[in-house]
């Protein structure tokens, strides 16, 4: 299967309870992301927890007709790894759940980077590009990468799983580059506060639920006082993730 999107999600998120189950245009915070992700060609794979606080998630994911996996509620590999292996998926994107406007160029370009090209060996995780907006794009990984760190992490809870792959010996990986439209003051699309919330509505009554990267980064550049609304929780966020802090997705 091609072109999955694997979209963590559970309702027990720390900084902003509910948050998937969030008003948003027609729908709510995840049948957003699982419209979009199927607009622009992804097959959404929901990945939460076997919680009962997350039946809801398995209600709208039934809704939508998409992919649904339930397992461990802190082990996020794990989670992964059993929901590669149930539904035979060999590489996929994170289309995290608090990434609204995730972008599908990059999605592409991270999975294509996941196969030998004529110039280069296949890579086993591709990072988000360096000065993109923060929720453009989170990660592409094979399913293989996923296995190797589950077998040697020394934790249970991997929300932050990039810090377990990257002890994985010889793991061969590499940020995508930006090709136009590099934000001179990088700005934050992701939901993890109220000020975030307030931000991403503001861009979805603006463009629409299904707008793409370079309508988003011209908006920021005719609006640059629309990045002060929530840039200053990024230095908490990135706090928090350096002392092990989580979203729980």
């Amino acid at each position: 299967m091609k072109n999955v999107g694997i979209i963590s999600v559970r309702t027990a998120s720390t900084r902003l309870p509910d948050k998937c189950l969030f008003n948003f245009g027609e729908g709510n915070v995840l049948q957003h992301m699982i419209r979009r992700a199927k607009h622009f060609g992804f097959t959404p794979l929901v990945a939460t927890t076997l919680l009962k606080e997350d039946d809801a998630i398995e209600k709208i994911a039934d809704g939508e007709g998409c992919w649904l996996y339930r397992g461990e509620a802190d082990d996020k590999l794990l989670r992964w790894l059993k929901a590669c292996d149930y539904y035979g998926v060999d590489k996929f994107v994170t289309l995290d759940g608090d990434d609204l406007f995730f972008d599908p160029d990059y999605a592409y370009r991270g999975l294509s980077c996941l196969e030998a090209g004529e110039d280069f060996e296949p890579f086993d995780i591709i990072y988000p590009p360096f000065n993109a907006y923060i929720g453009s794009f989170s990660f592409a990984l094979t399913r293989d990468i996923v296995e190797r760190a589950c077998e040697i992490k020394d934790s249970d809870k991997t929300e932050m799983m990039w810090h377990f792959i990257k002890k994985v010996p010889d793991v061969k990986s590499i940020h995508l580059c930006v090709e136009y439209g590099l934000p001179q003051r990088p700005f934050r699309l992701t939901l993890d506060y109220p000020e975030d919330y307030c931000l991403l509505n503001t861009v979805r009554r603006i463009l629409g639920n299904l707008t793409k990267r370079d309508r988003i980064e011209d908006l920021f550049y005719a609006n640059p006082n629309l990045r002060d609304v929530n840039w200053f929780r990024q230095k908490e966020m990135e706090k928090g993730q350096e002392v092990g802090g989580s979203g729980l997705f």
